[in-house]
Protein backbone atom coordinates (compact mmCIF):
# COMPACT_ATOMS: atom_id res chain seq x y z
CA UNK A 1 0.00 0.00 0.00
CA UNK A 2 2.58 2.33 1.44
CA UNK A 3 4.88 1.90 -2.59
CA UNK A 4 1.21 2.55 -4.69
CA UNK A 5 1.22 5.74 -2.50
CA UNK A 6 4.48 6.89 -3.09
CA UNK A 7 4.23 5.78 -6.77
CA UNK A 8 0.91 7.85 -6.82
CA UNK A 9 3.27 11.05 -5.76
CA UNK A 10 5.61 10.46 -7.99
CA UNK A 11 3.36 10.50 -10.79
CA UNK A 12 1.73 13.50 -9.17
CA UNK A 13 4.94 15.20 -9.02
CA UNK A 14 6.02 14.39 -12.86
CA UNK A 15 2.15 15.61 -13.89
CA UNK A 16 2.04 18.72 -12.08
CA UNK A 17 5.87 19.84 -12.97
CA UNK A 18 4.49 19.01 -16.88
CA UNK A 19 1.40 21.16 -16.65
CA UNK A 20 3.52 23.78 -14.98
CA UNK A 21 5.41 23.66 -18.18
CA UNK A 22 2.68 23.67 -20.26
CA UNK A 23 0.91 26.56 -18.62
CA UNK A 24 -1.92 24.49 -18.01
CA UNK A 25 -3.63 25.61 -14.13
CA UNK A 26 -5.46 22.41 -13.28
CA UNK A 27 -3.98 21.06 -10.35
CA UNK A 28 -6.26 18.15 -10.28
CA UNK A 29 -4.74 16.89 -13.59
CA UNK A 30 -1.51 16.66 -12.09
CA UNK A 31 -1.62 12.93 -10.92
CA UNK A 32 -3.33 11.55 -14.54
CA UNK A 33 -0.84 13.44 -16.55
CA UNK A 34 1.89 11.91 -14.56
CA UNK A 35 0.57 8.67 -14.81
CA UNK A 36 0.34 8.95 -18.46
CA UNK A 37 3.78 10.74 -19.02
CA UNK A 38 5.73 8.23 -17.14
CA UNK A 39 3.55 5.17 -18.99
CA UNK A 40 4.59 6.49 -22.43
CA UNK A 41 8.33 6.86 -21.87
CA UNK A 42 8.68 3.77 -19.61
CA UNK A 43 7.04 1.34 -21.53
CA UNK A 44 8.60 3.15 -25.12
CA UNK A 45 11.97 2.91 -23.30
CA UNK A 46 11.35 -0.42 -22.34
CA UNK A 47 10.31 -1.50 -25.47
CA UNK A 48 13.73 0.08 -27.06
CA UNK A 49 15.66 -2.29 -24.60
CA UNK A 50 16.67 0.56 -21.93
CA UNK A 51 14.94 0.20 -18.10
CA UNK A 52 13.71 3.47 -16.88
CA UNK A 53 13.13 3.22 -13.03
CA UNK A 54 11.57 5.77 -10.52
CA UNK A 55 14.35 7.74 -9.39
CA UNK A 56 15.01 8.34 -13.30
CA UNK A 57 11.24 9.73 -13.24
CA UNK A 58 11.96 11.53 -9.82
CA UNK A 59 15.20 13.62 -11.59
CA UNK A 60 13.21 14.35 -14.64
CA UNK A 61 10.75 15.48 -12.24
CA UNK A 62 12.34 17.68 -10.56
CA UNK A 63 14.26 19.33 -13.92
CA UNK A 64 11.11 19.79 -14.92
CA UNK A 65 9.71 21.62 -11.92
CA UNK A 66 12.83 23.66 -11.33
CA UNK A 67 12.31 25.34 -15.48
CA UNK A 68 8.91 25.45 -14.88
CA UNK A 69 9.36 27.45 -11.68
CA UNK A 70 12.42 29.69 -13.30
CA UNK A 71 9.68 30.33 -16.41
CA UNK A 72 6.35 30.98 -14.22
CA UNK A 73 7.23 31.37 -10.58
CA UNK A 74 5.68 29.37 -7.77
CA UNK A 75 1.60 29.19 -7.55
CA UNK A 76 -0.39 28.73 -4.44
CA UNK A 77 -2.18 25.46 -4.43
CA UNK A 78 -6.13 25.79 -3.85
CA UNK A 79 -7.69 23.67 -1.08
CA UNK A 80 -9.77 20.63 -2.67
CA UNK A 81 -13.55 20.77 -3.26
CA UNK A 82 -15.26 18.23 -1.12
CA UNK A 83 -15.92 16.43 -4.15
CA UNK A 84 -12.78 15.78 -4.61
CA UNK A 85 -11.46 14.52 -1.38
CA UNK A 86 -14.44 11.99 -1.53
CA UNK A 87 -13.17 10.55 -4.57
CA UNK A 88 -9.92 10.33 -2.75
CA UNK A 89 -11.00 9.33 0.21
CA UNK A 90 -12.81 6.79 -1.63
CA UNK A 91 -9.87 5.57 -3.70
CA UNK A 92 -7.76 5.36 -0.31
CA UNK A 93 -10.35 3.43 1.01
CA UNK A 94 -10.64 0.73 -1.73
CA UNK A 95 -6.93 0.46 -2.54
CA UNK A 96 -6.44 -0.76 1.13
CA UNK A 97 -8.91 -3.10 0.73
CA UNK A 98 -8.04 -4.65 -2.36
CA UNK A 99 -4.41 -4.62 -0.86
CA UNK A 100 -5.88 -7.10 1.56
CA UNK A 101 -7.73 -9.37 -1.03
CA UNK A 102 -6.09 -11.87 -2.65
CA UNK A 103 -4.75 -11.87 -6.37
CA UNK A 104 -7.27 -14.51 -8.25
CA UNK A 105 -8.64 -13.26 -11.33
CA UNK A 106 -6.98 -15.11 -14.58
CA UNK A 107 -6.66 -12.56 -16.55
CA UNK A 108 -4.75 -10.17 -13.70
CA UNK A 109 -2.18 -13.08 -12.69
CA UNK A 110 -1.56 -14.20 -15.93
CA UNK A 111 -2.08 -11.46 -18.61
CA UNK A 112 -1.21 -8.37 -16.59
CA UNK A 113 0.69 -9.28 -13.36
CA UNK A 114 3.14 -11.98 -14.77
CA UNK A 115 4.53 -9.33 -17.45
CA UNK A 116 4.97 -6.49 -14.89
CA UNK A 117 7.01 -9.17 -12.72
CA UNK A 118 8.99 -9.98 -16.07
CA UNK A 119 9.28 -6.06 -16.19
CA UNK A 120 10.59 -6.36 -13.03
CA UNK A 121 12.88 -8.77 -13.58
CA UNK A 122 14.51 -8.22 -16.71
CA UNK A 123 13.62 -4.74 -17.76
CA UNK A 124 11.77 -4.59 -21.25
CA UNK A 125 9.93 -7.18 -22.98
CA UNK A 126 12.71 -8.48 -25.34
CA UNK A 127 13.60 -11.20 -22.71
CA UNK A 128 12.56 -14.66 -22.20
CA UNK A 129 9.09 -14.09 -20.33
CA UNK A 130 8.09 -12.51 -23.48
CA UNK A 131 8.84 -15.28 -25.63
CA UNK A 132 5.36 -16.90 -26.63
CA UNK A 133 7.45 -20.16 -27.21
CA UNK A 134 8.38 -20.35 -23.66
CA UNK A 135 5.68 -18.94 -22.37
CA UNK A 136 2.53 -19.16 -24.74
CA UNK A 137 0.17 -17.05 -22.40
CA UNK A 138 -2.76 -14.90 -23.47
CA UNK A 139 -2.15 -11.79 -25.57
CA UNK A 140 1.06 -11.71 -26.29
CA UNK A 141 0.42 -8.61 -28.81
CA UNK A 142 -0.51 -6.39 -26.10
CA UNK A 143 1.08 -3.24 -25.65
CA UNK A 144 2.93 -2.52 -21.92
CA UNK A 145 2.41 0.32 -20.70
CA UNK A 146 0.12 -0.77 -17.94
CA UNK A 147 2.53 -3.89 -16.84
CA UNK A 148 5.26 -0.48 -16.97
CA UNK A 149 3.14 1.47 -14.80
CA UNK A 150 3.01 -1.46 -12.46
CA UNK A 151 6.65 -2.71 -12.18
CA UNK A 152 7.38 1.41 -11.65
CA UNK A 153 5.09 0.27 -8.22
CA UNK A 154 6.97 -2.98 -7.72
CA UNK A 155 10.61 -1.33 -7.89
CA UNK A 156 9.42 1.73 -5.06
CA UNK A 157 8.70 -1.62 -2.90
CA UNK A 158 11.62 -3.05 -3.57
CA UNK A 159 10.46 -6.60 -5.23
CA UNK A 160 7.81 -8.47 -6.38
CA UNK A 161 4.40 -8.18 -4.30
CA UNK A 162 1.03 -8.42 -5.87
CA UNK A 163 -0.79 -6.59 -2.89
CA UNK A 164 1.05 -3.24 -4.20
CA UNK A 165 -0.34 -4.35 -7.80
CA UNK A 166 -3.96 -4.54 -6.76
CA UNK A 167 -3.29 -1.27 -4.27
CA UNK A 168 -1.97 0.40 -7.78
CA UNK A 169 -4.18 -0.62 -9.84
CA UNK A 170 -7.07 1.39 -7.58
CA UNK A 171 -4.63 4.20 -6.78
CA UNK A 172 -4.06 4.33 -10.74
CA UNK A 173 -8.00 4.56 -11.38
CA UNK A 174 -8.37 7.42 -8.98
CA UNK A 175 -5.64 9.27 -10.62
CA UNK A 176 -7.46 8.38 -13.91
CA UNK A 177 -10.66 9.43 -12.59
CA UNK A 178 -9.94 13.44 -10.69
CA UNK A 179 -8.14 13.97 -13.99
CA UNK A 180 -11.46 13.88 -15.45
CA UNK A 181 -13.01 15.62 -12.77
CA UNK A 182 -10.90 18.32 -13.79
CA UNK A 183 -11.81 18.85 -17.04
CA UNK A 184 -15.24 18.76 -16.32
CA UNK A 185 -15.94 20.43 -13.07
CA UNK A 186 -15.63 24.44 -14.40
CA UNK A 187 -18.10 23.56 -16.42
CA UNK A 188 -20.59 21.46 -14.74
CA UNK A 189 -19.31 22.01 -11.22
CA UNK A 190 -17.80 20.12 -8.49
CA UNK A 191 -20.52 18.25 -6.95
CA UNK A 192 -22.57 17.57 -10.51
CA UNK A 193 -19.19 16.35 -11.39
CA UNK A 194 -18.70 13.68 -8.83
CA UNK A 195 -22.65 13.01 -9.48
CA UNK A 196 -21.28 11.53 -13.09
CA UNK A 197 -18.51 9.72 -12.13
CA UNK A 198 -19.49 7.94 -8.91
CA UNK A 199 -22.10 5.34 -10.58
CA UNK A 200 -18.40 4.40 -12.88
CA UNK A 201 -16.24 4.83 -9.61
CA UNK A 202 -18.46 3.00 -7.15
CA UNK A 203 -19.91 0.25 -9.45
CA UNK A 204 -18.91 -3.63 -8.63
CA UNK A 205 -17.72 -4.21 -11.95
CA UNK A 206 -15.24 -1.35 -12.04
CA UNK A 207 -13.81 -2.03 -8.56
CA UNK A 208 -13.96 -5.96 -9.23
CA UNK A 209 -11.41 -5.25 -12.51
CA UNK A 210 -9.26 -2.90 -11.05
CA UNK A 211 -9.03 -4.57 -7.84
CA UNK A 212 -7.65 -7.49 -9.77
CA UNK A 213 -5.00 -5.61 -11.35
CA UNK A 214 -6.52 -5.59 -15.03
CA UNK A 215 -6.36 -2.77 -17.39
CA UNK A 216 -9.81 -2.19 -18.79
CA UNK A 217 -10.58 0.24 -16.45
CA UNK A 218 -7.19 2.14 -16.55
CA UNK A 219 -8.51 2.28 -20.08
CA UNK A 220 -11.30 3.50 -19.76
CA UNK A 221 -9.94 6.60 -17.65
CA UNK A 222 -7.19 7.05 -19.77
CA UNK A 223 -9.63 7.28 -22.83
CA UNK A 224 -12.44 9.83 -21.29
CA UNK A 225 -9.54 12.50 -20.38
CA UNK A 226 -8.84 11.83 -24.18
CA UNK A 227 -12.49 12.25 -25.36
CA UNK A 228 -13.02 15.00 -23.07
CA UNK A 229 -10.14 17.17 -24.05
CA UNK A 230 -10.01 16.52 -27.25
CA UNK A 231 -13.62 18.01 -27.50
CA UNK A 232 -12.87 20.67 -25.41
CA UNK A 233 -10.06 21.72 -27.04
CA UNK A 234 -11.45 21.48 -30.93
CA UNK A 235 -15.04 23.07 -30.03
CA UNK A 236 -14.02 25.96 -27.26
CA UNK A 237 -12.32 29.17 -28.45
CA UNK A 238 -10.05 28.98 -24.93
CA UNK A 239 -9.32 25.10 -24.96
CA UNK A 240 -6.38 25.04 -27.32
CA UNK A 241 -4.16 24.23 -24.74
CA UNK A 242 -5.72 21.07 -23.91
CA UNK A 243 -4.97 19.83 -27.49
CA UNK A 244 -1.40 18.88 -26.09
CA UNK A 245 -2.78 17.08 -23.21
CA UNK A 246 -5.24 14.99 -25.26
CA UNK A 247 -2.42 13.81 -27.15
CA UNK A 248 -0.35 12.56 -24.17
CA UNK A 249 -3.79 10.44 -23.00
CA UNK A 250 -4.37 9.15 -26.24
CA UNK A 251 -0.74 7.76 -27.05
CA UNK A 252 -0.83 6.23 -23.28
CA UNK A 253 -4.37 4.57 -24.28
CA UNK A 254 -2.71 3.09 -27.29
CA UNK A 255 -0.06 1.61 -25.52
CA UNK A 256 -2.14 0.41 -22.89
CA UNK A 257 -4.16 -2.53 -24.69
CA UNK A 258 -5.63 -2.89 -28.23
CA UNK A 259 -9.23 -1.91 -27.23
CA UNK A 260 -7.19 1.59 -26.48
CA UNK A 261 -6.14 1.84 -30.78
CA UNK A 262 -9.93 1.61 -31.22
CA UNK A 263 -11.04 3.58 -28.82
CA UNK A 264 -8.68 6.62 -30.16
CA UNK A 265 -9.23 6.02 -33.60
CA UNK A 266 -13.19 6.29 -32.59
CA UNK A 267 -12.51 9.86 -30.73
CA UNK A 268 -10.56 11.54 -33.32
CA UNK A 269 -12.30 10.08 -36.20
CA UNK A 270 -15.77 11.58 -34.73
CA UNK A 271 -13.84 15.19 -33.53
CA UNK A 272 -12.81 15.09 -36.89
CA UNK A 273 -16.07 14.57 -38.57
CA UNK A 274 -17.77 16.61 -36.62
CA UNK A 275 -15.77 19.38 -35.54
CA UNK A 276 -14.01 19.56 -39.08
CA UNK A 277 -10.91 20.84 -37.42
CA UNK A 278 -7.48 20.04 -38.80
CA UNK A 279 -6.12 20.40 -35.70
CA UNK A 280 -6.86 16.72 -34.34
CA UNK A 281 -3.94 16.04 -36.81
CA UNK A 282 -1.94 16.39 -33.75
CA UNK A 283 -3.03 13.84 -31.38
CA UNK A 284 -2.98 11.59 -34.30
CA UNK A 285 0.55 12.00 -34.82
CA UNK A 286 1.27 11.95 -31.43
CA UNK A 287 -0.68 8.24 -31.17
CA UNK A 288 1.01 7.04 -34.51
CA UNK A 289 4.82 7.94 -33.54
CA UNK A 290 4.20 6.62 -30.10
CA UNK A 291 2.78 3.23 -31.19
CA UNK A 292 5.10 2.53 -34.20
CA UNK A 293 7.76 1.23 -31.68
CA UNK A 294 5.58 -1.33 -30.30
CA UNK A 295 4.52 -2.49 -33.82
CA UNK A 296 7.78 -3.41 -35.23
CA UNK A 297 8.85 -4.67 -31.93
CA UNK A 298 5.77 -6.83 -32.13
CA UNK A 299 6.28 -7.87 -35.95
CA UNK A 300 10.17 -8.25 -34.83
CA UNK A 301 9.05 -11.12 -32.17
CA UNK A 302 5.70 -12.54 -33.93
CA UNK A 303 3.78 -11.14 -31.32
CA UNK A 304 0.12 -12.53 -32.54
CA UNK A 305 -3.04 -13.53 -31.23
CA UNK A 306 -3.83 -16.75 -32.91
CA UNK A 307 -7.43 -16.56 -31.32
CA UNK A 308 -8.01 -14.00 -34.01
CA UNK A 309 -8.67 -13.17 -37.23
CA UNK A 310 -9.83 -10.55 -39.47
CA UNK A 311 -10.61 -12.09 -42.66
CA UNK A 312 -13.03 -11.15 -44.96
CA UNK A 313 -14.39 -15.37 -44.61
CA UNK A 314 -14.28 -15.95 -41.51
CA UNK A 315 -16.37 -12.20 -40.27
CA UNK A 316 -18.25 -13.01 -43.24
CA UNK A 317 -19.45 -16.67 -42.19
CA UNK A 318 -20.34 -14.99 -38.81
CA UNK A 319 -22.16 -11.83 -40.16
CA UNK A 320 -25.53 -13.00 -38.68
CA UNK A 321 -24.23 -12.72 -35.44
CA UNK A 322 -23.99 -8.95 -35.74
CA UNK A 323 -27.97 -8.24 -33.71
CA UNK A 324 -26.80 -10.32 -31.12
CA UNK A 325 -23.35 -9.10 -30.39
CA UNK A 326 -24.51 -5.43 -30.81
CA UNK A 327 -27.72 -6.64 -28.42
CA UNK A 328 -25.22 -7.47 -25.60
CA UNK A 329 -23.18 -5.01 -26.06
CA UNK A 330 -25.77 -2.09 -25.91
CA UNK A 331 -27.29 -4.43 -22.91
CA UNK A 332 -24.08 -4.22 -20.62
CA UNK A 333 -23.51 -0.33 -20.80
CA UNK A 334 -27.68 0.26 -20.34
CA UNK A 335 -27.71 -2.43 -17.48
CA UNK A 336 -29.36 -1.27 -13.96
CA UNK A 337 -27.21 -3.95 -11.69
CA UNK A 338 -24.09 -2.50 -12.99
CA UNK A 339 -24.63 1.39 -13.29
CA UNK A 340 -28.47 2.21 -11.31
CA UNK A 341 -30.08 4.05 -14.72
CA UNK A 342 -26.98 6.49 -14.67
CA UNK A 343 -26.00 5.37 -18.35
CA UNK A 344 -29.93 5.46 -19.54
CA UNK A 345 -30.17 8.95 -18.23
CA UNK A 346 -26.92 10.02 -19.94
CA UNK A 347 -27.93 8.36 -23.15
CA UNK A 348 -31.37 10.85 -22.42
CA UNK A 349 -29.12 13.83 -21.82
CA UNK A 350 -27.52 13.85 -24.70
CA UNK A 351 -30.22 12.93 -27.32
CA UNK A 352 -31.71 16.56 -25.92
CA UNK A 353 -28.68 17.87 -26.11
CA UNK A 354 -27.82 20.13 -28.83
CA UNK A 355 -25.21 20.67 -31.60
CA UNK A 356 -21.97 19.18 -31.63
CA UNK A 357 -22.30 17.14 -28.42
CA UNK A 358 -24.61 15.16 -29.79
CA UNK A 359 -23.33 14.17 -32.64
CA UNK A 360 -19.80 13.75 -30.94
CA UNK A 361 -21.67 11.08 -28.34
CA UNK A 362 -23.22 9.46 -31.52
CA UNK A 363 -20.38 9.00 -34.11
CA UNK A 364 -18.43 7.78 -31.30
CA UNK A 365 -20.11 5.53 -29.84
CA UNK A 366 -21.26 3.99 -33.39
CA UNK A 367 -17.42 3.81 -34.20
CA UNK A 368 -16.64 2.36 -30.87
CA UNK A 369 -19.55 -0.19 -31.07
CA UNK A 370 -18.87 -1.12 -34.55
CA UNK A 371 -15.08 -1.56 -33.51
CA UNK A 372 -16.15 -3.90 -30.28
CA UNK A 373 -18.49 -5.65 -32.52
CA UNK A 374 -15.97 -6.67 -35.33
CA UNK A 375 -13.31 -7.38 -32.49
CA UNK A 376 -16.17 -10.44 -31.37
CA UNK A 377 -16.63 -11.45 -34.56
CA UNK A 378 -12.96 -11.64 -35.55
CA UNK A 379 -12.67 -14.13 -32.48
CA UNK A 380 -12.03 -18.12 -32.77
CA UNK A 381 -13.77 -18.89 -29.83
CA UNK A 382 -18.05 -19.06 -30.12
CA UNK A 383 -18.82 -14.98 -30.28
CA UNK A 384 -21.67 -15.26 -27.47
CA UNK A 385 -19.30 -17.53 -25.01
CA UNK A 386 -16.68 -14.62 -25.56
CA UNK A 387 -19.15 -11.73 -24.64
CA UNK A 388 -20.28 -13.84 -22.28
CA UNK A 389 -16.99 -13.70 -20.16
CA UNK A 390 -15.74 -10.90 -21.08
CA UNK A 391 -18.31 -7.69 -22.31
CA UNK A 392 -18.60 -5.85 -18.83
CA UNK A 393 -15.68 -5.06 -19.31
CA UNK A 394 -14.59 -3.77 -22.82
CA UNK A 395 -17.45 -1.95 -22.52
CA UNK A 396 -16.15 0.37 -20.01
CA UNK A 397 -14.81 2.95 -22.00
CA UNK A 398 -18.25 3.29 -23.44
CA UNK A 399 -19.79 3.70 -20.17
CA UNK A 400 -17.53 6.29 -18.62
CA UNK A 401 -17.03 8.06 -21.67
CA UNK A 402 -21.01 8.63 -22.06
CA UNK A 403 -21.21 9.55 -18.75
CA UNK A 404 -18.68 12.38 -19.03
CA UNK A 405 -20.41 13.54 -22.57
CA UNK A 406 -23.61 13.39 -20.61
CA UNK A 407 -21.55 15.83 -17.84
CA UNK A 408 -20.88 18.42 -20.63
CA UNK A 409 -24.29 17.94 -22.01
CA UNK A 410 -25.87 19.06 -18.81
CA UNK A 411 -23.75 22.07 -18.76
CA UNK A 412 -24.60 23.34 -21.92
CA UNK A 413 -28.11 23.35 -20.84
CA UNK A 414 -27.77 24.66 -18.01
CA UNK A 415 -25.69 27.68 -19.91
CA UNK A 416 -27.94 27.86 -22.61
CA UNK A 417 -31.33 28.09 -19.93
Amino acid sequence: MIAALVAVALFTGLGGAALALAGIDRPLLAPATGVAIAGVVVATAATAGLAIGPVALAIVAAVLAAVAFARRGRRRPSLPQVPVLIIIAWTTLQAGLAASTPLSAFDGLVTWAFKAHALLVFGTPDSPPFDPALYPGPHPEYPILWPSIQATALRINGGYDDAVLRANAIAVLGCLLLGASALLADRVGAWWTLAFLAPFAASPVVLANASAGNADAILAGLLAITLVATFRALSEEDGRRLLPLAAVFAAAAVLTKNEGLLGTVAILAAAAIVTRRRAVVIPAVAVVVTYLPWRAFRAAHDLTDPDFSASAGHLGDRAGKIPGIVATIAGRVLTPSAWGVATILALVLLALARGRIRALAAVWATLVGAGLTVSYLATSLDPGARLQSNAERTTLQLVLGLLCLAALALSQRRDSA
